[in-house]
């Protein structure tokens, strides 16, 4: 019977935490990366074992590896793990529970440690509008549009998104965004937030913006998000270069 294994990022420990003395293999970390997403552990019947489990792999792993708890002195992971039980226990569909997981990470604060789902649900979870967005003096302003087809010709460069399906756009972000998003200090949580993960979501769900034109017109415009692999590089061809001797 298939197992949800969830898939954990610990870039902070996985080549820092090491001796100096201890070289780091590409060629394997590119291997073992391709095939957890390739041929994840994925089943989309969950039972309240399974659900445990998950939560108890999520939990041991940060317990036994996590490098950073001596800058979160406040927080009890073990006290955050109980909590967390019912919430798990309570989740309806595998999205729903790969949500919790998440969730339930960003109590570390860091923005290099986090729950990564099976890519089976990369399009329900990481489509997106093809922009990258930067917030300037509270304002939510498009730096950069990746894809300039027509569709998305009103996102260019210098347009400015006040709303997302009726909400101000930062009251959207906060209420659906950002209590899934790891991120280490407020300034690194906003850079975040705001460059794309923003208008992350379901392929299916189409984002209704209201948008200020660089030339002052106010618009409003439904966007149909993109698929979450063309917009990441996950899976693909990847190279990698040390940074010095001892990485």
């Amino acid at each position: 019977m298939k197992k949800i294994i969830p898939f954990l990022i610990f870039c902070s420990l996985s080549f820092f935490g090491k001796s100096h003395a201890q070289t780091f293999d590409s060629i394997s970390y590119k291997k073992m990366y391709k095939e957890v997403h390739e041929n994840p552990f994925f089943d989309d019947s969950l039972t309240d074992a399974t659900k445990i489990a998950g939560l108890s792999k999520a939990w041991a792993e940060a317990k036994f590896n996590f490098a950073n708890f001596d800058l979160i002195p406040t927080v009890n992971w073990d006290s955050i793990y109980h909590a967390y039980i019912p919430v798990a226990l309570a989740a309806k569909t595998t999205k729903e529970y790969y949500q919790v997981l998440t969730r339930f990470y960003t109590h570390l604060n860091d923005g290099h440690t986090t729950v990564i789902p099976p890519k089976e649900l990369w399009n329900e979870m990481y489509a997106a509008i093809p922009i990258r967005a930067k917030l300037m003096n509270g304002a939510v302003v498009v730096t950069n549009l990746f894809y300039p087809i027509e569709e998305y010709q009103l996102l260019k460069p210098g347009t400015i998104i006040t709303e997302i399906n009726g909400q101000p756009v930062q009251e959207y972000s906060a209420e659906h965004i950002s209590p899934y998003s790891s991120h280490s200090t407020p300034q690194d949580s906003l850079a975040r937030l705001y460059s794309f993960n923003f208008t992350r979501g379901a392929l299916a769900e189409h984002l209704d913006l209201e948008i200020v034109t660089p030339e002052g017109e106010r618009i409003r415009k439904s966007f149909k998000r993109i698929p979450a692999e063309v917009l990441f590089s996950f899976g693909r061809d990847w190279t990698y270069r040390k940074n010095n001797n001892s990485t």
